[in-house]
């Protein structure tokens, strides 16, 4: 019986090991899928290439889709985002250590969805950032710079330099 399981125990270790070292980390943002035309730019470059999905996306990469496009981004904390045509953003840095990075809105509609827990990210744009606590809402950015924040369900705090607003489901 001890023999049977030290084979038993050997044989499912290795497979184990090979298991956990496949497994993502936590914070995996991937491009699932795109219809129509979408383009990155890495970290620290000026080149544009054509995205592909399930491309991984990282640090300083920088994202555009074109008109008639539109494009669906993964979270392996935070849900879906999805992008509509016409669209750029930059995933940032953390403001802070330890903390979860941030979503520069640059130009275009975003639409954010998690069904299975409240949505903890962190945005900016030219004009304001917001830290969202929701589970779906939208955000639409114009080229001025204007962001619109439609909650449909959860909670999004908006602050620019003339102080903070929290918007509830509806707002």
């Amino acid at each position: 019986w001890q023999s049977y399981l030290a084979i038993v125990t050997f044989l499912t270790l290795p497979n184990a090991r090979a298991q956990s070292a496949k497994a993502p980390p936590e914070d995996v943002v991937v491009l699932v899928s795109i219809e129509g035309r979408a383009e990155l730019a890495s970290a620290g470059t000026g080149n544009w290439t054509p995205a592909t999905n399930n491309q991984v996306l990282h640090l300083g990469d920088r994202l555009r889709t074109d008109k008639y496009s539109r494009a669906i981004i993964r979270f392996s904390k935070w849900g879906q985002l999805r992008v509509r045509e016409a669209s750029l953003f930059t995933i940032e840095p953390p403001r802070e250590p330890g903390r979860r990075p941030l979503l520069n809105l640059l130009k275009g509609f975003f639409y954010f969805f998690n069904r299975d827990k409240a949505i903890e990210l962190d945005l900016q744009n030219r004009l304001a950032s917001a830290a969202t606590r929701g589970t779906e809402f939208q955000v639409a950015v114009a080229e001025d710079g204007r962001m619109e924040v439609s909650v449909l369900e959860g909670e999004v705090e908006l602050r620019n330099s003339l102080g903070p607003v929290t918007l509830s489901s509806g707002q």
